[in-house]
């Protein structure tokens, strides 16, 4: 409570403070569902609702979501097809999540550029789509990328402006592996990184071919 009682006694503005207050209050509430949801994780208790979800409609309402959080040097862009919708079987909020937890992880190490979706057919067919995740940062610390998706490997690493709980990544992982699907990181070149963030099945019922054109959206 150090800046409300600063700000009682007027010795910083009041709108300051609570911006103060509403940040560390989101960071204190996000810090308390990460280490709930690795509970039941760990537990084997979490619970998923499956339902047929419009994959590119999911990416674009995390990537509105998110670029208030990212700031301004870093822009968020999509390259989804957009011909056809590609529909998956999964639970919305659960990779609502996930999602919103690499961008998150992308914008540590992406002090200014642009971090990518992309959507379409894994190269490995069989009819598994896939979400990559690329950033145009300095990529991922070599000493961190073999242990990334563990609890709090990446609570101290990146932007020091966009530090996290530590535990996203690891959450990630096990929503993924809940739907079938595998997740992976990779720097590319030493001057960005990727994140192959879901390979699982496609819904039955999509109907969409690795021809048609990729869309970049900003």
């Amino acid at each position: 409570m150090g800046f409300a009682d600063l700000a009682l006694k007027g010795q910083v503005p009041a709108d300051e403070a609570l911006k103060v207050i509403v940040k560390e209050a989101r960071r204190l509430q996000r810090l308390t569902n990460d280490i709930l949801d690795v509970s039941r994780i760990d537990g084997g208790r979490i619970s998923y609702m499956m339902e047929e979800i419009k994959l590119n409609d999911l990416v674009l309402n995390v990537i509105n979501s998110a670029r208030v959080n990212v700031g301004d040097r870093v822009s968020l862009k999509t390259a989804i097809n957009t011909e056809k919708d590609l529909v998956i079987r999964g639970d919305r909020e659960r990779l609502m999540q996930m999602l919103t937890n690499i961008l998150g992880n992308a914008a540590k190490f992406t002090k200014e550029g642009a971090i990518t979706v992309e959507t379409g057919y894994s190269d490995r067919g069989k009819g598994d789509v896939v979400i990559k995740v690329s950033d145009t940062g300095g990529g991922i610390p070599g000493e961190v990328l073999p242990n990334l998706f563990g609890k709090f490997v990446t609570k101290n690493v990146g932007n020091e402006n966009k530090q996290g709980t530590g535990l996203g990544l690891f959450i990630s992982k096990a929503i993924v592996a809940a739907h079938k699907g595998s997740i992976s990181a990779h720097n590319k070149d030493g001057a960005s990184s990727q994140y192959r963030c879901l390979s699982m099945q496609a819904s039955e019922h999509t109907s969409i071919s690795l021809q048609n054109p990729l869309s970049f959206l900003s």
